[in-house]
């Protein structure tokens, strides 16, 4: 079973990249605290192996078709990546997948497992529309 990870997208790219980032530093400070956080990850024989599990395969991000289109860019955001302090707002305004695109292309090789790319799967919701979004959300 891969690991996927859902995620509710608005307008900013840090609803994706604040997750990964901090999942990733766990991923490489594999502290044991860390080993016990990501303890039911992977596959029964990874763990039984004692290999190393919780790498992301796969993002489902859940998001609106006019966030989908590009229609409504990202938003001024905070290009915060760890260890470094920001210096202020990222100002261009951009559609989101091309935004995360490049964000994640950053984030992406500390918490895949070695593996050079992961899929990234689009799920457009209709916010308006609580009961059509959550049986979407089942469904995946």
């Amino acid at each position: 079973m891969a690991t996927y990870h859902l995620i509710a997208l608005g307008l900013s790219p840090g609803a994706v990249t604040g997750p990964i980032t901090y999942l990733a530093h766990r991923y490489q400070r594999w502290s044991a605290d860390d080993q016990r956080f990501f303890a039911r990850s992977g596959e029964a024989r990874q763990r039984e192996a004692g290999e190393k599990v919780g790498d992301i395969q796969a993002l489902v991000l859940f998001t609106t078709k006019e966030v989908l289109g590009g229609e409504i860019p990202a938003f001024n955001f905070v290009d915060n990546p760890p260890g470094r302090i920001a210096k202020g707002p990222v100002r261009e305004r951009k559609p989101m997948k091309e935004v995360l695109r490049g964000l994640l292309r950053r984030e992406w090789p500390a918490i895949s497992g070695g593996r050079p790319q992961g899929a990234v799967f689009w799920c457009e919701v209709d916010r308006r529309d609580i009961r059509t979004t959550y049986e979407r959300i089942i469904q995946v």
